[in-house]
């Protein structure tokens, strides 16, 4: 459950609020420590929007949306090479599914 400053940050993004109101949600946000450790270090960016003018856009290639972001999850599909768990991590994966099997078949629910 989001806190309730952070539920009131979503609301100013999305609708909007007076300046006040948004002053004293973002500024408890700030003076967490988690935010202080990490706000210079991490900063996401969002590659998939293009800000190109239409002109340009149609130039090259004018791809939607949808075509941009189902091209990238292809590649990312099929050049995603992810690392070995750990061995003991692999067991206890393992016993997570066996034991779970048994409940779902004991419950007639396995496939």
């Amino acid at each position: 459950m989001l806190g309730t400053g952070r539920y009131q940050l979503m609301v100013f993004y999305a609708g909007g609020c007076p300046r006040d109101e948004m002053l004293s949600t973002i500024l408890p946000i700030l003076a967490e420590m988690h935010t202080v450790k990490h706000c210079r270090s991490e900063h996401w960016v969002f590659h998939n929007i293009n800000r190109l003018t239409h002109e340009v856009w149609a130039k090259a290639g004018g791809k939607s949306y949808d075509e941009v972001v189902t091209n990238k999850a292809r590649d990312i599909l099929t050049k995603h090479q992810p690392k070995a768990l750990p061995e003991k991590v692999v067991e206890s994966l393992t016993v997570i599914y066996q034991e779970a099997e048994k409940h779902l078949v004991t419950k007639n629910l396995a496939a």
